[in-house]
């Protein structure tokens, strides 16, 4: 018999556990999806990479997106919002 995974959980934490997802990520809530940030450094704009006060005078600026979480089916997983209930 199959577990039925819903497409809306309750939580980041229930849908870590019942997805099996990746633990080593720090899984967060953003407007409604499961995701854990993925940090990533690029050339500063502001000078160049010769250094500048924007970028703390290193040439690179460290930046940051949010990755989600993926079902099996290829959807996002999502949150569901308790504020809607009432």
């Amino acid at each position: 018999m199959k577990t039925r995974i819903p497409k809306t959980f309750k939580s980041v934490d229930e849908a870590v556990s019942k997805l099996k997802l990746d633990r080593r990520h720090k899984w967060e809530e953003f407007n409604g999806q499961v995701v854990y940030p993925y940090w990533y450094s690029s050339p500063c704009s502001g000078c160049d990479g010769c250094g500048c006060r924007e970028c703390g005078y290193k040439g690179n600026s460290r930046k940051v997106v949010p990755v989600p979480a993926l079902m099996k089916d290829g959807s996002i997983v999502k949150i569901s919002n308790n504020q809607d209930n009432g």
